[in-house]
């Protein structure tokens, strides 16, 4: 059975220049899962980024976080790649863990990226997230700050699943009571993606030129959660799903 969470969210949609479009996305503290005496809670969404036309490298944006304790990032990345593939992905500087990745077989451009960063108890403020060696590429991304997650032991397994022209991208992802699964879903011009039940959205855009589509969502643990989407229109697509473990 999907646990439904509730949970309240801001949008304003506002277009920068360099043709990208940030969306900002913010839900402050709000708990999204029970865990041993803490769960694991959504901190906030960064300003989504949605590049139509080409990365630069680095291409940067930024994330306002309040103080977390325990604190992870997540950053998700919907990309339709031209001649760059990149390399790393950098959270106030440091590097992040890519934790999992899948690029379509049907549609070798096509890929969806998920990275993690362990922050323990960081200070209130700006950060920059910096996509770097993806010069020239087109992507839809946004970061995400949790809460309570185990510091050295922060992830479970990643899946993956990917289709060919068809309407329902899903992954099922091995999981657990306390833990919350995040997942990515990058898909080659299906237009509209509509989040499964149970699922929480944390974002969901297309390049101006519909050549990507990009979505995130999240959902509480089980013993093995399906992470789904209902397109459109029948695209190809990869998505990625993997479980965030509680810090206690």
């Amino acid at each position: 059975m999907k646990l439904l969470i509730p949970i309240c969210l801001l949008a304003i949609t506002a277009t920068a220049q360099n043709g990208f479009q940030f969306v900002q996305t913010a839900a402050v503290n709000a708990p999204v899962a029970a865990g041993g005496g803490g769960g694991i809670e959504l901190e906030s969404v960064s300003a989504v980024l949605v590049e139509s036309s080409a990365l630069a490298d680095p291409e940067d944006f930024t994330h306002t976080i309040a103080t977390l304790t325990d604190g992870y990032i997540t950053v998700a990345i919907s990309y339709y790649l031209g001649s760059a593939s990149p390399t790393d992905v950098t959270f106030d500087s440091v590097s992040m863990t890519k934790i999992g990745t899948a690029t379509c077989s049907f549609e070798s451009s096509l890929r969806g990226d998920l990275w993690g960063l362990a922050v323990g108890n960081k200070t209130a403020g700006t950060y920059t997230v910096s996509i770097i060696g993806a010069g020239g590429d087109k992507a839809v991304a946004a970061s995400t700050s949790w809460n309570n997650v185990h510091q050295t032991t922060s992830v479970g397994t990643p899946a993956t699943a990917e289709g060919d022209n068809t309407t329902a991208p899903s992954v099922a992802v091995g999981s657990a009571t306390g833990e919350i699964v995040v997942d990515v879903l990058a898909r080659y011009s299906g237009g509209t993606a509509t989040i499964g039940g149970g699922q929480t959205s944390l974002f969901n855009d297309s390049t101006a030129d519909g050549t990507i589509d990009g979505a995130a969502s999240y959902e509480a643990g089980a013993g093995s959660v399906t992470m789904s989407w209902t397109l459109a229109s029948p695209a190809r697509w990869v998505v990625v799903g993997i479980p965030l473990k509680p810090a206690t």
